[in-house]
């Protein structure tokens, strides 16, 4: 019996894609590769005689379609390698290029102004506003159809607003930015995610915690109640939601996402019979999947921004010291918006 490898036999482009994606496959590097090959077996398969690669009954017009959409899966999967590595400069031009083979890849066109401001790519913070709100209003336009459903537009746009508040209230390193942080703008944009998908356990939470924020700003006493109900309610109703995602979710740095977010649930809605530790506790344990060296960066849920292991992990730690302990739960943490007056 004679057996192949990936490097004795010609593979076409869909299967070095499908090669790329094996979860099995942890080392950056070697995903890079794979996907990188992808990319240029479609390239080489447009460029060539079709002749013998064509299926009986598939035109030379459908298989250039159907290859030209392998290239663009190829070189999405490519950039959110390069993205989820901290390389956003490299993501970027890739997305960009995935565009170029798919016009309509608008989850592509989303990452872009994201990943510009998580790598400081431009100076000016307006550029990454006018990125988003370019985007918001394309989608709003756009014709529902029956692939393209009200429900799938809102969706969407509902995680266009939470990432682009997610600009204004983190508290970005980079300075330019930093003077762009806005609680009431990231509120703006956090409330219509939540009004375009009330079910997203992201914009619930996102909208619950600048309520919160809101809610320790220099305002009357019965308003601030008022912010504090509406934000307790809304952690309740996104916790069990956050839950059922950790329970479907097996990659390692999405679950220390999720299991940060419990613990955020928790102590922020007063959640009764649940402690924060034992989610925070969680996160030190699934750190051991992604090994010691790796690249991954992670998003912090509390601060808005990726990060990488070790600063993770660093923030969590720092999080978990603001905490009473386990035999006097009574302080609060301090407000991350504190110094910010509200604009």
């Amino acid at each position: 019996k004679q057996e192949f490898t990936l490097a004795d036999s010609e593979l076409n482009a869909a299967c070095h894609l499908i090669a790329g994606l094996d979860f099995r496959v942890r080392d950056v590097d070697q995903r890079i590769a794979l996907l990188s090959k992808a990319v240029d077996c479609g390239r080489r398969d447009l460029e060539g005689d079709t002749a013998e690669l064509i299926r009986p009954g598939q035109s030379a017009d459908a298989f250039g379609q159907w290859n030209r959409n392998v290239i663009s899966e190829a070189l999405y999967h490519l950039a959110i390698v390069y993205y989820n590595s901290g390389d956003y400069r490299q993501a970027v031009p890739i997305f960009e290029e995935a565009i170029a083979f798919n016009p309509d890849d608008l989850t592509c066109k989303m990452y872009i102004p994201e990943a510009k401001f998580l790598g400081h790519l431009v100076d000016d913070f307006e550029c990454i506003v006018a990125d988003f709100q370019s985007l918001a209003d394309f989608i709003e336009r756009k014709d529902t159809k029956t692939a393209w459903n009200k429900d799938k537009k809102n969706a969407l746009l509902s995680l266009l607003w939470v990432r682009f508040g997610n600009c204004y209230y983190a508290l970005s390193p980079y300075e330019p930015y930093a003077r762009q942080r806005s609680l009431s703008r990231a509120l703006e944009c956090y409330e219509k995610a939540y009004a375009l998908g009330p079910t997203s356990y992201l914009a619930q939470l996102s909208y619950a915690q600048a309520l919160v924020a809101a809610s320790r700003q220099d305002i009357s006493d019965n308003q601030r109640e008022e912010i504090a109900v509406e934000a307790k309610a809304l952690f309740a109703d996104v916790f069990p939601k956050v839950r059922d995602k950790l329970a479907t979710t097996v990659e390692p740095r999405i679950r220390m996402m999720l299991y940060y977010m419990l613990a955020i649930c928790v102590r922020e809605g007063q959640i009764e019979g649940e402690l924060p530790h034992a989610y925070l506790a969680q996160i030190h344990a699934e750190k051991a999947n992604l090994g010691t060296n790796s690249r991954i960066q992670i998003f912090s849920p509390r601060t808005k921004n990726d990060h990488s292991l070790a600063d993770f992990i660093a923030e969590v730690q720092e999080y978990q010291s603001r905490l009473p302990s386990l035999s006097a739960q009574r302080d609060r943490p301090a407000d991350p918006f504190g110094h910010l007056q509200t604009v």
